[in-house]
């Protein structure tokens, strides 16, 4: 099996007024969702957010740079998963964007 699709979809929703955390107050939140098919009919979802900023720049590393490291790639079993996931945090902790 072998991942063959990464989408990414943003969902936004502005709220009449302010919602509170134990941090912060907002008028809008941002869901960032991340669908990956396999070559079996597998879907998964993911969700990745921002604090205070734009979505965009997160989807977009998200289809640009992390993307191609996946698809078409091995995965089945764990040591594949582990392999994966271990290029993906290098890839993020190597690309100055800190906090993707």
């Amino acid at each position: 099996m072998q991942i063959t699709t990464l989408t990414t979809r943003l969902h936004s929703r502005r709220y009449e007024s302010n919602l509170r955390n134990s941090r912060h107050p907002w008028k809008e939140k941002h869901a960032l969702l991340v669908f990956i098919t396999t070559d079996s009919g597998i879907t998964g979802v993911g969700e990745a957010w921002t604090e205070n900023a734009s979505p965009l720049p997160l989807a977009l590393f998200i289809e640009k740079d992390l993307a191609p490291l996946i698809l078409n790639q091995p995965l089945n079993n764990l040591a594949d998963i582990e392999t994966l996931s271990a290029r993906l945090f290098e890839t993020d902790a190597m690309s100055n964007k800190g906090g993707f």
